[in-house]
C-alpha cells in the first residue's frame, strides 16, 4: 500500500481586472498553440506541464466539465546530496547525484481543476501565485505566434464562506492578527494591495522576480485590536470591521485569526472553500499520484457545486 501525505485542497476564481476570466478556455487555446513546449526557465528553475487532461472522464466514465493539469518545478540538471547508508566513519561527507541524463529532478508540483473561472487547487510545494505567473509567462509565449490569445495576467482568489462573513457583520470585530510570506505580499502589490501589503508597503518595493524567490522565507505580521471594544467610536468598529472582510478576501496571508466582539473565532480553516484530505505519494517520492489528486480535485468541486457554494 503505497503512504499517503494529507494536503489542502483550496476553491479559488480567476480574476482579472476585477473580472471573472475563462481561464480554462483561454488555456485551452494556448496549450493547443505550444503543445509540448510548456517549459519556462527562471534562474535556472524550470516549469512544465507534467500531465494534462482535456477531456475529463469521472470514475463512471462520463464526460465532465473542465480541464485537469499537473505542472511540476526544478532546478535544471540540479544535483541532489546523498548520504551513505552505511557510514564508514565518524563523520560522513556524503556526496551527490545527478540526474539520469536528459531529467531534472521534480522539486515541487501542482495539480488543478479548471472549470471556465472556476480552480480547485493543491500545491505540494508550488503557491497559488506561481500558477498564477506560470500561466502569464505561457500566454505571453503563445502569443508570439497568435496574438487574439489574451494574456493572462490574473490572479487566482480564494473564495469566502458567506456564513463567517456574515459573522463578522453582524457580531462586529474586536481583534484581528495576519501574517504573510513577503514573497505574497509582494505579488500582491503588483495585483490589488492588500490588506496587510498595505500596512508593510514601506518594506517592499518592485521586487524582481530573483527578489520574490527569495523574499519566500520572509515572514511578516500584523496585529490591530479594538480599544474600547463596544464603547469604541463607531468609526473605529466600521474600521476594523473593513480590515477584518479585507483580511478574509486577500490571498495574502498564511494564517490569520479573527476575533468577533462576540468571542467567535476565525481562522482560514474556517473561512475560505478547503479541504483537507489524505493523497497517496507516488512510488518512492514526495510527489503526489496525478490521477488520485485530479479524482479527489473533481470530488471536492462536485462537493462544493452540491452545495451551491461556487454560485455565492
Amino acid at each position: 500500500m503505497s503512504k499517503k501525505v494529507r494536503k489542502n485542497l483550496q476553491y479559488l476564481r480567476a480574476v482579472q481586472d476585477g473580472n471573472l476570466i475563462d481561464l480554462e478556455g483561454i488555456l485551452r487555446r494556448v496549450l493547443q498553440k505550444l503543445a509540448l513546449h510548456t517549459q519556462i526557465i527562471a534562474y535556472g528553475e524550470q516549469t512544465q506541464i507534467q500531465h494534462r487532461n482535456l477531456n475529463i472522464l469521472d470514475s463512471s466514465g462520463d464526460l465532465v466539465d473542465g480541464i485537469w493539469l499537473h505542472i511540476g518545478k526544478g532546478m535544471e540538471n540540479e544535483h541532489m546530496r546523498t548520504m551513505r547508508n552505511r557510514i564508514l566513519s565518524i563523520n560522513d561527507d556524503g556526496g551527490s547525484q545527478p540526474p539520469p541524463e536528459g531529467f531534472s529532478f521534480l522539486s515541487k508540483e501542482a495539480f488543478l481543476h479548471i472549470d471556465k473561472h472556476h480552480v480547485i487547487f493543491c500545491g505540494n510545494g508550488i503557491r497559488s501565485e506561481n500558477i498564477s505567473l506560470y500561466f502569464k509567462a505561457l500566454s505571453k509565449e503563445a502569443r508570439t505566434d497568435d496574438d487574439s490569445i489574451p494574456l493572462l495576467d490574473m490572479e487566482l482568489r480564494p473564495v469566502a464562506n458567506c456564513d463567517k462573513l456574515r459573522m463578522i457583520q453582524e457580531h462586529g470585530v474586536k481583534y484581528i492578527s495576519m501574517n504573510a510570506s513577503a514573497y505574497q505580499l509582494s505579488v500582491e502589490q503588483t495585483k490589488k494591495p492588500s490588506f496587510l501589503a498595505t500596512v508593510l508597503r514601506t518594506m517592499i518595493v518592485e521586487p524582481t522576480q530573483h527578489e520574490l524567490a527569495q523574499q519566500e522565507d520572509i515572514q511578516a505580521g500584523v496585529f490591530l485590536k479594538l480599544k474600547g471594544n463596544r464603547r469604541a467610536a463607531v468609526e473605529a468598529q466600521e474600521l476594523m470591521q473593513r480590515y477584518a472582510q479585507e483580511v478574509v478576501d486577500d490571498d495574502g496571508g498564511d494564517s490569520f485569526e479573527i476575533i468577533t466582539q462576540n468571542g467567535e473565532v476565525i481562522k482560514p480553516a474556517n473561512v475560505k472553500l478547503s479541504k483537507s484530505v489524505l493523497l497517496p505519494k507516488f512510488e518512492q517520492t514526495n510527489g503526489l499520484s496525478y490521477l488520485e489528486t485530479s479524482y479527489a480535485l473533481l470530488e471536492f468541486f462536485n462537493e462544493l457545486k452540491s452545495d451551491n457554494l461556487t454560485e455565492q
